[in-house]
């Protein structure tokens, strides 16, 4: 979220590290990595590893996940990153 950030407080931060979504062959490897199998087909573009953290959870939650459930939560990641946000505060009052 660099891009939403002003220079004055961009000049805070002494580190500035941008993350971009992962490439097709990370994200397979990434499956693999996190859920010990392989990916069972092409995952969507966008994902972080934060994605796959919050799907593993997910997992442990409601226990055994099939690789195709698992596939489908990763799409669910991508699309609620899609989500218009919403106005709060006074900005909401306006609307």
């Amino acid at each position: 979220m660099m891009d939403r950030l002003d220079q004055a407080s961009l000049r805070r931060f002494t580190l500035k590290l941008r993350f971009d979504p992962l490439h097709p062959e990370q994200a397979a490897s990434v499956f693999e990595k996190f859920f010990g199998i392989p990916t069972p087909r092409c995952l969507p573009e966008g994902l972080t590893p934060g994605d796959f953290a919050t799907v593993r959870r997910k997992q442990e939650l409601f226990g055994s996940a099939s690789p195709a459930l698992l596939a489908q939560w990763l799409d669910e990641e991508v699309e609620t990153k899609g989500l218009r946000p919403t106005a709060m505060g006074f900005m909401a009052a306006r609307k």
